[in-house]
């Protein structure tokens, strides 16, 4: 039989403190990413242009883009609107 003593309840209510924080954190991290990405999505989805310009995101490589269009590495991108005549 075990008999438990004032230190190891201690020990144990601070590991379980521990435990709680760290899985706290985790399941917080999660949640943060699954939101930014559910954000993303949905500027992605309204084609936002200040994306193009955003602290937060790095853009790489665009995939659409539209005929004639010329794609200078390392270049500020630049959003022009098409004159309808």
């Amino acid at each position: 039989m075990h008999c438990l003593n004032g230190r190891d309840t201690l020990i144990d209510v601070v590991l379980w403190l521990l435990a709680f924080a760290t899985v706290s954190i985790s399941i917080g991290l999660m949640y943060r990413g699954w939101v930014r990405g559910q954000r993303l999505d949905q500027r992605l989805i309204s084609c936002d242009e200040s994306l193009l310009s955003d602290d937060g995101f790095r853009v790489t490589r665009m995939v659409v883009l539209p005929a004639g269009t010329m794609v200078i590495p390392d270049a500020q991108p630049v959003v022009y609107s098409p004159i309808n005549q």
